[in-house]
């Protein structure tokens, strides 16, 4: 089986984080990188929450790059009244052992997607700062990218930190008007989709059928999860909206895509980082960006459920 090369970038975040351990499980990817973001929390938070995931489940050859401490423009808003102060749900896991790549995260993510021989697909789940930053810096890389798969934005539903807006897009529109505007292969995964499938309590029966380090921090930050789910939404159950980005970069049969004419708002007010998706083509644009219109969740739950599970196996 050909791998799919793909870099992950990130503002760990409880579902960035099962985002991460659901790529680590998946054998069609060979995740090349982790690039940090701030964003859910400040990116030291995030850099951090990285590495004590790798380093929990021992993949510590999986390079972490420090990115952005700030959206471009406008003033970050982290959110730790939804992942808890550390970012993790308040799990508070020991202080990683190996320390994140010394180097520029946008020379970095240059220099490995112009030199990697096949062309690398970039799943950012997170404020898309550091891609931005990235195509200002060297145009050129937008030829050597298969594609943007990005969990943000939200196609004809509710925004999550704004009635209009979701909280990736929100944090850096700027940035993401740049990525739409880019002409790169781009998919956005948004909130239409994302808060389809829902994980509830009685999935975590699957995860959780042998007491063990990993499967023990899931179910705690899906508790968590839940629990701020219940809070803000009255639901019982939790949408792992980074993961589905994940799935979506690997297998289409999951989502039902369109392509669209999509734009973002970066003005200050009432509607800024709203996704502005011409489903009927009433501004007469070209349509640049595939659309996740609808979502399989039981595909996707089976997918995600059956490849955490595997976590149980060497215990």
């Amino acid at each position: 089986m050909k791998k799919k090369n793909i870099i992950i970038d990130t503002d760990p975040g409880i579902d960035d984080a099962i985002a991460i351990l659901f790529a680590l499980k998946l054998e069609e990817i060979e995740l090349k990188a982790i690039t940090t973001v701030a964003g859910n929390v400040d990116v030291e938070k995030c850099t951090k929450n990285a590495l004590k995931i790798l380093e929990m489940v021992g993949r510590t050859d999986i390079p972490v790059v420090e990115g952005a401490c700030k959206p471009l423009v406008k003033r970050l808003r982290t959110a730790e009244y939804v992942h808890g102060i550390d970012g993790l749900g308040d799990t508070n896991l020991a202080d990683p052992t190996y320390k994140p790549l010394d180097a520029n995260v946008v020379d970095f993510l240059v220099e490995t997607i112009l030199k990697n021989r096949e062309p690398i697909t970039i799943v950012p789940v997170g404020p898309l700062t550091n891609i931005a930053l990235s195509l200002i810096k060297e145009p050129k890389i937008a030829n050597k990218i298969d594609e943007i798969v990005f969990m943000g934005g939200t196609a004809g539903s509710y925004g999550n930190v704004t009635p209009l807006a979701e909280a990736n897009v929100y944090c850096d529109p700027h940035a993401a008007k740049i990525i739409l505007q880019s002409g790169i292969s781009t998919t956005m995964v948004g909130l239409n989709v994302t808060q389809k499938p829902l994980v509830f309590r009685k999935h975590l029966k699957k995860i959780y059928h042998k007491k063990n380090p990993i499967s023990e921090f899931i179910i705690k930050i899906l508790d968590h999860y839940i629990a701020i789910h219940k809070k803000f939404f009255k639901i019982d159950g939790c949408a792992i909206h980074d993961a589905l980005a994940v799935a979506v970069a690997i297998d289409r049969n999951i989502v039902k895509t369109k392509k669209l004419y999509v734009d973002v708002e970066v003005n200050e007010g009432l509607t800024q980082g709203a996704t502005i998706v011409d489903y009927y083509g009433v501004l007469g644009k070209e349509s640049n960006i595939e659309v996740c219109v609808d979502v399989d969740s039981e595909l996707f739950l089976s997918m995600l459920l059956s490849n955490l599970q595997k976590y149980q196996e060497k215990y």
